[in-house]
């Protein structure tokens, strides 16, 4: 897990080899999904988010919610 910096205008640098994972293009779209503990960055592709990735959003926010809780 890599930590990166906010900077002045709000940009954030990703980490090279997530964008090569991740296949983030420049001037690519990116969706920006809030979530309950965090930012999530989803490439655009033209498609509505997948139901596989709907998944693990509610995987995740489970998992925040538990943390809150606690």
């Amino acid at each position: 897990m890599a930590t990166v910096t906010v900077g002045p205008g709000g940009e954030v640098t990703l980490p090279a080899d997530v964008v090569l994972r991740k296949g983030f293009k420049p001037d690519r779209a990116v969706r920006v999904v809030e979530t309950q503990s965090g930012v999530l960055l989803v490439p655009v592709d033209g498609h509505e988010i997948p139901a596989e990735l709907t998944r693990e959003l509610d995987a995740w926010q489970e998992l925040a919610n538990d943390s809150w809780a606690s």
